[in-house]
C-alpha cells in the first residue's frame, strides 16, 4: 500500500471512529415500562420525560456490595430534589431476573429508600440492557448511574471519587438538566425533626406527633410520586394529628410534612396493612 492509500485508510478509520463516538453521545434514552416492587407501573417517557421530569436511574442488584454501600446516601439526595413530588424522579433497576419484589423491598427497607425500584419480576433486566450493551459507553458494572433529561439526553455512568464524590456528581448532573426539584423546600436536620410518625405500620389511621405548635401541610404520595391526599392541620405540641386512610388500598405510601412556608419538615415511608 502506497503512503497516500495508507493515509487515506487511516483517515477513513478515524472518521468512522469519531462517527461511532458521536453516535454514542447522540443517543437518547430508549423508552421502557417497568413494574416496581410495590406493583406500580412506570413508563419512562409517558410518566416522566414527557412531563418535563428528569429521571435518575440506578442500575444495581440487591446483593451488590457497592450498591448497598451507597444506597443510604441516595435518599437525602432524592429528598433534596423533591422526593418525587417535583421535577426529578429516581428509579432503581436490577440487572438480575432473580431479584424478586420481596428481595427488592427488603433492600429498600434496609436502606430506608422511598423511590421506586424494579426487580426481575418487573421487567428491570430488559430496561437496563441498553445501558449494559455498549450503546452509551463502556459498561463498568454496578452500581451505574444514568441521568436522563426531559428531552431524552443521557448522562451515562455518572460517578465521582468515593460515595460523597458520586453524590456530588449526581447532584451536578441533575442540575445540568435544568431541573429545579421543589425550589422552596429545605431538608431539616434529622436530629431536629419537629414531627414524627407514631408507627410506620398503620391500618386506617396515620398518626403524627408534633413537637411544637404550628400550621402544617400533610401530603400522601404513592411510590410513583403522585399526590393522593393533601391536608392542612393546626398542630398542638405533643398532641397527635390523625390522617384518615380508610379509602387507601394496602401497600407502601410516602408521607411528606411541610410547614406553613412550604419547607419540608419530614418525609416518611409507611405501610398500610
Amino acid at each position: 500500500m502506497n503512503p497516500f492509500d495508507l493515509k487515506h485508510s487511516c483517515y477513513i478509520i478515524l472518521v468512522l471512529f469519531f462517527i461511532s463516538i458521536a453516535r454514542i453521545h447522540a443517543q437518547t434514552a430508549p423508552d421502557f415500562t417497568v413494574t416496581d416492587s410495590w406493583v406500580y407501573t412506570h413508563h419512562l417517557y409517558a410518566d416522566y420525560l414527557n412531563q418535563d421530569k428528569t429521571v435518575v436511574l440506578k442500575i444495581f442488584y440487591v446483593a451488590c456490595p457497592p450498591c448497598n454501600s451507597i444506597a443510604p446516601h441516595l435518599e437525602p439526595l432524592y429528598q433534596s430534589w423533591g422526593g418525587g413530588a417535583g421535577d426529578v424522579q429516581f428509579i432503581e433497576l436490577s440487572i438480575l431476573s432473580g431479584d424478586s419484589d420481596q428481595e427488592v423491598n427488603v433492600y429498600k427497607s434496609t436502606h430506608g429508600t422511598t423511590f421506586p425500584a424494579a426487580g426481575g419480576e418487573g421487567n428491570s433486566v430488559a430496561a437496563t440492557e441498553p445501558y449494559r450493551n455498549g450503546t452509551f459507553g463502556l459498561w463498568g458494572g454496578t452500581p451505574t448511574f444514568v441521568v436522563v433529561a426531559p428531552d431524552g439526553t443521557v448522562q451515562y455512568d455518572v460517578y465521582g471519587v468515593g460515595i460523597q464524590g458520586t453524590i456530588n456528581a449526581l447532584n451536578a448532573a441533575i442540575a445540568a438538566t435544568g431541573a429545579e426539584g421543589l425550589p422552596t423546600s429545605v431538608i431539616e436536620n434529622e436530629n431536629e425533626a419537629r414531627i414524627s410518625l407514631v408507627s410506620n405500620l398503620v391500618t386506617d389511621e396515620l398518626q403524627l406527633i408534633p413537637t411544637e405548635a404550628g400550621d402544617i401541610k400533610v401530603t400522601l404520595y404513592n411510590p410513583a410520586g403522585k399526590s393522593m391526599l393533601s391536608e392542612h392541620h393546626q398542630t398542638v405540641e405533643n398532641t397527635p394529628v390523625s390522617i384518615d386512610l380508610s379509602s387507601f388500598v394496602p401497600g407502601i405510601w410516602i408521607c411528606r410534612i411541610e410547614d406553613e412556608d412550604n419547607h419540608i419538615m419530614a418525609s416518611y415511608l409507611f405501610v398500610k396493612i
